[in-house]
């Protein structure tokens, strides 16, 4: 018994599945929760490196209040 063939375009890429249209359904369901997971993990190390970069960034430099009136007397 020879296997069939299912092609797919899907995100302007063809995507061969072996197999009857049960299979190609079965195969198709079995990519979309490999990509969903993918993404799902890349989510997370997107904001895990954020969160470090967030922690990582040096704060702005604070003026000190005293600072400001040493300005503003110098204008006078």
């Amino acid at each position: 018994m020879s296997r069939g063939q299912v092609n797919e375009i899907s995100e302007q890429k063809l995507i061969a599945y072996t197999g009857n249209y049960t299979d190609y359904l079965r195969q198709r369901e079995e990519r979309y929760e490999q990509q969903l997971a993918a993404h799902k993990n890349q989510q997370k190390e997107i904001q895990a490196l954020q969160q470090f970069a967030d922690r990582s960034a040096p704060s702005p430099p604070k003026l000190h209040s005293h600072a400001k009136l040493n300005k503003s007397s110098a204008w006078n």
